[in-house]
């Protein structure tokens, strides 16, 4: 994985919002493939990133009108 699909993804870069996400990913491979990740230190590290990645604005859909008004019909009556 690490010499075939991030290199490629390097050198075909992504161009969603998922880019940032996978050079996060890239990074940590790149610290596991050094052990880091058998320290407290590098977990530390890793963790930290990881609570940097797959962070999105939440759903528009969600403030919609027609949402708001989903769950009544949900509700069963008294």
């Amino acid at each position: 994985m690490v010499n075939r699909i991030i290199p490629f993804f390097e050198e075909h870069p992504l161009r969603t919002a998922k880019a940032d996400d996978f050079r996060k990913f890239a990074q940590i491979v790149r610290l596991m493939e050094f052990g880091l990740h058998r320290s407290i230190q590098g977990m530390t590290r890793i963790v930290t990133i990881v609570q940097t990645m797959n962070t999105r604005k939440p759903s528009r859909f969600l403030e919609s009108p027609e949402a708001i008004r989903q769950p009544t019909l949900l509700r069963p009556e008294s």
